[in-house]
Formats: C-alpha cells, structure tokens, sequence
C-alpha cells in the first residue's frame, strides 16, 4: 500500500499547477491586452492632433466662416449634377482666387490644344479596396511622367471636411427611436458623398478651384499622400529649394495659392491618374463616364479576401499575426470580412451585362495576376488604356518586383511581387480563414479563388489557391 503523499508535496503539486494555469494564461492574453494599449495610446494621439488642428483653425476663423457661407449656404450642392465643360483656354482656367468648391468648376477644361487640333485628356481611376494591392498597380502609373498621379486624393475629403462644413441647425437631436443622433453627422455624410463626385471631376478636368483648404493637409500634413505622387514630390521639392526652405519636410504653398499649383501642375501633363479607395460602388463614376469632355476609363482591382483581412491584421494588430493562439479569431470576428466581400458583390454586378457607356472603359484586374506577372499585367493595363508602356515603367518593374527587397514599411511598393503573393497563408490561421470563407464563399468562386478545408491544404504551398475564373468574370478580366 503506497504511502499518502504529505501536505507539503500537496501544496508544491497545487502551487505547480497555479504557476502553469498562470503563465498560460499569461502567454494568451499579454498580446491582447499590448493591442488594448495600442490602441487606446493611437486614440488618445488622434483627440491631441484634432484639439492642435482645431487650435489652428480657430486662428483662422475668418476662413472657416467664409468657407462655410460660400460652400455650404447655397442650395446648388443639394442638386449635384456632372455636365460637360466649356472649352475654354487652359490657361484661362487657372483660378485667380480660392473659390467654392460648387461654384465654378464648369470654367475649366480638361482638352489640350495642340495647334488646331484639341485632345481630350485621358483620365484613370484604379478603385480599390484598402490593403488589396493598390498601391504596387498605381505605380505603373505613378512612374509615368506622362501622368499627373495623385494618391488617395478624397482621403483629405473625408478627414477635413467636418472642418469646414458646419450647417445651421447642427444640434443633437433625437431621432424615433428615442436615440440621440448628430443632425450635422447625418447632413455632413450627405454632402461627402456628393462632393466625392465633384472632388473627381475638378481633379480631371485640371480645375482645384475652391479645394485649398482641404488639398492644404494632403501637401503640408502628415498623409503619405504627397509623398507617394512622384509628380507632387518633386514639385514640392523644387518649391522648398525656390525658397530656399531645404530643412522643411512638407510643401511650403501658401493657402492662397494651392489651387492655382495643383491646377498648373496638373495641366502639363498628358493625363490624369487617381487611386480612389473610398468609392463605394462603380455606379458612382458613371456620370464622369458620361461626361463628353472627359476620355475616362475605370481600372476595378481585386484581390483574395483573405490576403486583404490578413493584409489589414498585420497593419492594425500585429501581435495578433506574431502570437496568433486566440487572439485571431477574436479579432477576425470585427473584422471587414462582411465589408470586403460585400464590396466585391456589389461591384462586379456588371458580369451578366456590361453597360453601354462602360464598354472599352471598365476592366477588372486581380491582384494575383499583377503580382505573378508583372510586366505582362502592365502590358495589358496600357493595352486597355490604349497608350505605350513607356520604358521608365518597364525600368521601374524590372528594378523593383525582383530580387530581395528589405521592409521598412507596411506601405512599401519596392517589394518581391511574387515572393509576396502567398504570405497570408502564413500569417492567417485556419480557424481565421474559414470565418472569412464562410462569408464570401460565393464570391470567391466566381473570381476564381479556391477554398481551404483544412490547415495542411492551407499551408500545402504547391496547392495553388488563384484558378480561371467564372466564365462572365472572365469576359471582364484583363
């Protein structure tokens, strides 16, 4: 008959066991609680800029009070309707003075006068969803110097405009359900939505006019807008060296003078290029398709739902991809996988019957395709916009899709394409994989991506997960 243990070996097996369930439960929620941190520190940085923007701004009240009367007083932006333009002079319609933004958009043209002959000037939106490669495809044309580029231009829209915009009758009011809602919040993402149409056609049509103060944190912020247009670094650079400003890091262009910059900058060149993730659906840009005075094409990238959630892990949570046990599937349950695909739903709606008016306008590209192969994507890309591929293009492709590049940034572009096309099978675990499957099953089928079913197939890399799309996709796909 074995001896009963004592009460002191009792208490050491009790105390072991106490320190295991200690430490485990140390090692799951440490990460946790390092995001909780992070997030709260990023929160309590985002209210200290807004109260040093806002301290700003009150210096210049008197701007603020004759933005507000001159945008927001009239009735005409209630009624926003795109029309062709005059074909007037370029040269005529650089803006003398910072008008409104609905006021007199319709006095400049988008036409280059070439002797007796006038060509319209070609105009390109890459939409895109945020994290789905955008910024690698927008470079093929960023590195064009026939293109003016400008990147994300309706993010300054969105982040400045509750500055300058404030109705009458903005109180907190209750709304049926007894809730208390902002009427300024309802009323200010009415206007967004509107002026989002109007910010793209200014942009097209070379005309900045009236859009000073919110272009003044694209060139004088913190956003990698400025940085990310070639076209717009390099002016600034000569700007900075003009006034002989070479320790400034922003772009020293008075207030005043920002719409006429933008203006003069953007009508030497032959075309126009944006990068627009903040448009909901393709629908949005068909008055700007319409538009005679306007030759645009639309450039539609998508990419693998799941690449884009672990894209956008990495970015917002990283100890969630570093220490995955948990803490994924809690966050992949907030997550935009709902946003994502219903996105993608709602924007290839156009594979049963393309649109008249988008026939030789409208091609779908996957980002998988651009990343595996490069240099014929791009071939394709300038097939469709019907122009060369210029050799810097090329140059650029060939210096900085191959070989091994170092990260210093999550918003790299210089990047081994096809080394990167299949990292978030590494950094997404099943569980997180399968939630996002279940929601945009359907959709991904169509676009040809193949379902996991389990973590060997997942992290199987010879089991290549990008087919042929459906047949009506693939009459879309370049």
């Amino acid at each position: 008959m074995a001896c009963p243990a004592s009460p002191w070996t009792l208490l050491r097996r009790k105390r072991y066991v106490f320190y295991c369930i200690l430490f485990a439960a140390l090692f799951v929620l440490t990460p946790l609680f390092y995001d909780v941190g992070l997030l709260r520190r990023k929160s309590i940085l985002a209210k200290h800029k807004a109260r040093k923007q806002q301290d700003v701004l009150n210096i210049t009240g008197s701007l603020r009070g004759l933005l507000r009367e001159q945008h927001f007083t009239s009735s005409s932006l209630r009624h926003v309707t795109v029309k062709p333009w005059n074909r007037t002079s370029i040269t005529t319609s650089v803006p003398k003075k910072d008008t409104p933004l609905h006021g007199t958009l319709a006095q400049s043209r988008s036409d280059i006068a070439i002797g007796q002959r006038q060509v319209k000037k070609l105009g390109v939106v890459i939409l895109a969803l945020m994290r789905s490669g955008s910024s690698f495809v927008s470079e093929l044309l960023n590195n064009n110097r026939d293109f003016f580029y400008l990147f994300e231009p309706m993010w300054t829209l969105k982040h400045n405009g509750k500055y300058f915009f404030r109705p009458k009758g903005s109180e907190v009011v209750a709304d049926l359900k007894g809730t208390r809602v902002n009427r300024f919040d309802r009323e200010y993402n009415s206007f967004y939505e509107r002026a989002k149409l109007q910010m793209l056609n200014g942009l097209f049509h070379c005309n900045f006019t009236g859009m000073g103060p919110y272009y003044a944190s694209y060139l004088r912020g913190a956003f990698i807008g400025r940085n990310a247009s070639r076209t717009v670094r390099d002016a600034c650079r000569t700007a900075r060296f003009k006034i002989r400003a070479g320790n400034r890091t922003d772009c020293p262009i008075l207030l005043r003078n920002i719409p006429r910059f933008l203006t003069e900058l953007c009508a030497t060149h032959k075309h126009v290029a944006v990068k627009a993730i903040r448009v909901d659906k393709v629908d949005e840009l068909l008055p700007l398709v319409e538009d005679p005075s306007l030759d645009l094409k639309i450039v539609h990238l998508i990419r693998d739902p799941r690449a884009i959630v672990a894209s956008r892990l990495a970015l917002s949570h990283p100890a969630a991809v570093r220490n995955p046990l948990g803490l994924q599937e809690l966050l992949i349950r907030t997550l935009e996988a709902d946003e994502i695909c219903g996105w993608m739903e709602r924007n290839v709606q156009y594979r049963d019957n393309l649109p008249q008016q988008l026939r030789g306008r409208y091609a779908l590209v996957r980002y998988e395709d651009v990343a595996a192969d490069p240099s014929t994507m791009a071939e394709k890309i300038y097939n469709f916009l019907g122009i060369p591929l210029p050799d810097e293009v090329t140059d650029w492709i060939e210096k900085n899709t191959k070989g091994h590049h170092h990260i210093f940034s999550k918003y790299q572009t210089n990047r081994n394409s096809q080394a990167t096309l299949d990292t978030w099978r590494h950094k997404l675990v099943f569980s997180s994989v399968s939630k996002v499957q279940s929601r945009c099953h359907n959709i991904m089928t169509e676009l040809g991506y193949r379902l996991v079913y389990n973590a060997s197939e997942l992290t199987n890399m010879t089991n290549i997960l990008v087919e042929e799309p459906s047949p009506e996709i693939a009459n879309l796909i370049i």
